[in-house]
């Protein structure tokens, strides 16, 4: 996923959050997490695979 990065830095400003006692913002940030899950996925079934010799192979 592309957006790992958003994801990822979204949990750790709610870890910083929770950690300094600022629980509203943890809470929003959390929400906030579960929009971008939420709108990342409605996008990405939009979005065709790329196909062709360009196209990024999956080593999993």
């Amino acid at each position: 996923m592309r957006h790992d990065w958003l994801v990822a830095q979204l949990d750790a400003m709610k870890h910083y959050a929770q950690q300094n006692n600022l629980p509203e913002l943890a809470e929003a940030l959390q929400t906030a997490k579960l929009l971008a899950l939420t709108e990342i996925a409605s996008v990405d079934a939009k979005t065709p695979a790329p196909t062709g010799r360009n196209a990024p192979r999956n080593s999993e």
